[in-house]
């Protein structure tokens, strides 16, 4: 058996790979085998778009983290200037997604491979904070310890709905059941196919389905268990079959690179802070003033009732108190830094 291996995210670009992959491909953007999802069963997905001279294009999926931030896999964003990139998210139809977002930042695992499509990580910091509000619109955590073979997850994706070399990408989000497979089980199932050409390394997880391809997906798209992110799309066999010949497909492994996803998360949450603690600053002249926020200070009352440390801050992180401060100059706040640290 002969089998070509491509890259290819959804837009369809595709660049070969040296010989030592020739079994292995970016899963060309597919949701083999599944259904229309409902409102409330992917409110953290995401289209990644790029513009071109025809528009912007489906390019990924990829999921709502932390407060500013998108999760997807590093062979989406390989090469790619944030500037050439778009973020869309707030519903289920692709074409008429209620947010359109742009991208400041691409934090890509050091580590990529893009020969085995190894260390397939990204974190894309967006310009806007995520528009939680909106119904139908939420973060999704991280897990911090894979799922066990045999565990439910799903998957969800506007990738093509039917194998082989045909078919056209939906509108509608896609959704579908699957059962993770083991590591040790997923690299015989590979080896009684391909013998030794194919090896799933320690940042991979697989999955199969009973009825429908294995090598669904929409590259950088989420793969969830028990509620949480555990997998981003990443590869799979070219020409997706649309028969039950159990082929695994292989996903970023969310809890081998937990600390690294997080830590660049977070680098987005302290840009955040920095930016609140910058307002917070800009009215420290207000302190100065006898009147602040309900404090009337008279001229004979005792000092006790002026406000005793006008200069405080509280650094938040979703909204959640991290860290104090001080309010130093006009736009300025002093924090230890471990406060800051990753």
């Amino acid at each position: 058996m002969a089998l070509v291996l491509a890259v290819c995210v959804a837009g369809g670009h595709c660049a070969e790979l040296p010989p030592r992959a020739t079994f292995r491909t970016a899963p060309e953007g597919r949701i083999v085998g599944g259904r229309p999802a409902t409102a409330t069963e992917a409110p953290w997905q995401i289209s990644l778009v790029s513009s071109g001279w025809f528009g912007d294009s489906h390019r990924c999926g990829g999921s709502l983290v932390g407060t500013q931030s998108v999760v997807t896999a590093a062979h989406c964003t390989d090469g790619m200037q944030a500037s050439g990139l778009k973020v869309k998210y707030g519903g289920l139809d692709r074409t008429a997604l209620a947010v359109t977002v742009t991208v400041s930042n691409i934090y890509q695992h050091a580590s990529y491979d893009a020969q085995a499509i190894d260390w397939d990580y990204s974190v894309i910091k967006l310009s806007a904070p995520i528009e939680t509000s909106r119904p139908n619109v939420k973060t999704i955590e991280l897990v911090d310890t894979a799922p066990a073979g045999g565990s439910p997850a799903s998957l969800t994706g506007w990738g093509l709905t039917i194998g082989g070399n045909t078919g056209s990408s939906p509108t509608a989000l896609q959704y579908v059941d699957f059962k993770i497979v083991s590591q040790t089980d997923c690299n015989q199932r590979y080896k009684d196919l391909y013998g030794d050409q194919i090896v799933v390394t320690a940042r991979q997880i697989c999955t199969e389905h009973e009825s429908a391809s294995g090598c669904n997906g929409d590259s950088g798209g989420p793969l969830v268990a028990g509620g949480k992110l555990a997998g981003i799309v990443s590869w799979g066999i070219r020409n997706c079959p649309s028969d039950t010949t159990k082929t695994p497909a292989a996903y970023a492994d969310v809890a081998n690179q937990v600390a690294w996803l997080r830590g660049n998360i977070h680098t987005v949450m302290k840009v955040v802070a920095i930016v609140l603690a910058i307002y917070l600053a800009s009215v420290a002249n207000s302190f100065k003033s006898p009147k602040f926020r309900g404090f009337n200070v008279m001229a004979n009352e005792p000092k006790e009732k002026t406000r005793s440390a006008p200069w405080h801050v509280s650094i938040q992180v979703n909204g959640s108190h991290r860290c104090s401060g001080s309010l130093n100059g006009f736009n300025w706040v002093v924090t230890a830094a471990k406060c800051t640290q990753g």
